[in-house]
C-alpha cells in the first residue's frame, strides 16, 4: 500500500544498544531525561541500586507515554478502552493504568509490538520485586542483567525520542473522518478497508461519537462517511461494534 492509515507505523530511533552494557552509555541516549535525572539513574545503576534506579526510570517512561496518549483526547482513549466514564476533564495519570498505557501505545503505533513486549516484561519485573514479602527481600533482588535489559527497553522505546509523534498522525486521521468525504478519496478508503480490525473499531467509535455530538458541516461529513463505510464494514464487524452502531442509531 502507498497511502493513508495502513502506513501508520512507529518510527524507529535507529539506536543499536545490543552490545552496550554500561549504564552511562545507555542513559546518554535518554534525551527526555534532564541532566539531573540522568545522573541520578546512572549513579543508582553504577552503585548496584538496580531496583531504585529502575523504578525511577520506569516512572519517567510511563509518564512520557501517558502524556503523548493524552494528546489524542482522553474521551477517545476511553472509547478505545470501552470506558465511557473517562472524560476530557480527567487526569491521564489517574485514568490510565500502566497496562492500559502500554496497550494503547502499541495500538496507536507509539511503540512497536516488540517494544511493547519488552515494556510489559519490564513492568512485570518491577511489580514482582515491589510485591515481595519482607522476608524475601534479603535474598531476592533484581540483578544487573535484568536491570540493564530493562533500562535499554525504556530508553529505546520511549526516552530516546525527542517527541513520540502519535498525535499528529492520529489527529489528522480523526479529523479527516469529520472534514472529508471518503467517497471521493478512493486511496484513503481502500487503505482503511485493508487495515487491521483495530482501525475499523477506532473509525466506528469516532463516527458514532461525531454523529451524536456534531452539527453543521462536520455532521454532514460524518453521516456521509457512515453511509460509505458502514455497508462495507458491517459484514466484518464484531458484535460489540454492531451494538455500538445500533445504540447510536437509537439515541440519535
Amino acid at each position: 500500500m502507498t497511502n493513508g492509515i495502513a502506513l501508520w507505523q512507529p518510527d524507529s530511533t535507529g539506536i543499536d544498544l545490543r552490545r552496550v552494557d554500561e549504564p552511562k552509555e545507555i542513559a546518554d541516549h535518554a534525551i527526555q531525561l534532564s541532566d539531573k535525572e540522568n545522573k541520578q539513574i546512572v549513579y543508582a545503576f553504577t552503585e548496584g541500586h538496580y531496583e531504585m534506579g529502575l523504578n525511577f526510570l520506569w516512572l519517567k517512561t510511563v509518564s512520557s507515554l501517558k502524556r503523548e496518549l493524552a494528546s489524542v483526547g482522553l474521551r477517545l482513549l476511553g472509547e478505545m478502552l470501552g470506558r465511557a466514564s473517562i472524560t476530557e476533564g480527567d487526569d491521564v495519570e489517574d485514568v490510565l493504568t500502566t497496562g492500559d498505557t502500554i496497550q494503547l501505545s502499541e495500538d496507536l503505533a507509539v511503540v512497536s509490538r516488540t517494544e511493547a513486549m519488552r515494556l510489559r516484561h519490564c513492568h512485570e519485573l518491577i511489580n514482582h520485586f515491589n510485591q515481595l514479602e519482607t522476608s524475601e527481600e534479603g535474598h531476592e533482588e533484581i540483578d544487573k542483567l535484568e536491570a540493564i535489559t530493562s533500562m535499554k527497553a525504556c530508553v529505546i522505546a520511549v526516552l530516546a525520542r525527542p517527541k513520540i509523534s502519535v498525535a499528529t498522525k492520529f489527529v489528522e486521521f480523526r479529523e479527516s473522518l469529520e472534514t472529508e468525504n471518503l467517497a471521493s478519496q478512493e486511496d484513503k478508503l481502500n487503505d482503511l478497508l485493508a487495515s487491521p480490525y483495530f482501525f475499523w473499531k477506532l473509525t466506528i467509535g469516532i463516527l458514532m461519537n461525531s454523529a451524536k455530538e456534531s452539527s453543521s458541516a462536520k455532521l454532514e461529513h460524518c453521516l456521509a462517511n457512515i453511509n460509505v463505510l458502514l455497508p462495507k464494514l458491517w459484514p466484518k464487524l464484531r458484535d460489540k461494534e454492531r451494538w455500538q452502531v445500533g445504540k447510536t442509531y437509537a439515541e440519535v
